[in-house]
């Protein structure tokens, strides 16, 4: 991508991410999104073929910078269950470090489950932080450090916990 496509597809990410933090998912436009970042519609649809999939851009970011700060945690500690005890103690951290990027999430989530095509890229995240999980808890089981029996189970059971905490 050229400096220029870059440069305008950051300020719209910069904007929407703005915008549907004071205002909502819903009650951000394209329209808004455009006069704020200084570009033209054809601009905005150049990069993103709409709003939902801006969101689902910016929701891949969220969701990145999350499971780099849990992977700091994990690399830091001796051992797994130090990790997921580090990471336990530092999730209303990680939680009050997003801003209000929960309360978008959930609006999100309202407005994709009307679309199952999109509801099915909208709850990804969730998909991926319990494959996440479930490596760590691998990870632990090749090292000797813990023993469970099932850890498909304990990887949705702690992904349940963490989304029932921030709820």
């Amino acid at each position: 991508m050229q400096l220029r496509s870059v440069q305008t597809q950051e300020l719209i990410l910069k904007f929407a991410r703005q915008l549907f933090a004071e205002q909502g998912f819903e009650h951000t436009s394209v329209n808004q999104i455009c006069r704020n970042a200084g570009i033209s519609k054809g601009a905005f649809y150049h990069h993103f073929c709409s709003k939902d999939e801006l969101f689902l851009r910016l929701l891949d970011d969220w969701t990145e910078a999350i499971h780099i700060q849990i992977n700091q945690r994990f690399d830091t500690s001796a051992s797994i269950q130090e990790g997921f005890l580090l990471t336990s103690k530092s999730l209303s951290e990680i939680i009050d470090g997003s801003g209000n990027h929960l309360p978008l999430l959930f609006e999100f989530w309202q407005h994709s489950v009307k679309d199952p095509d999109l509801w099915v890229r909208a709850k990804l995240p969730l998909h991926q932080f319990k494959e996440h999980f479930l490596g760590l808890i691998q990870r632990g089981i090749n090292n000797r450090e813990i023993a469970v029996r099932d850890p498909e189970l304990i990887a949705t059971t702690i992904l349940s916990f963490s989304v029932g905490i921030i709820a």
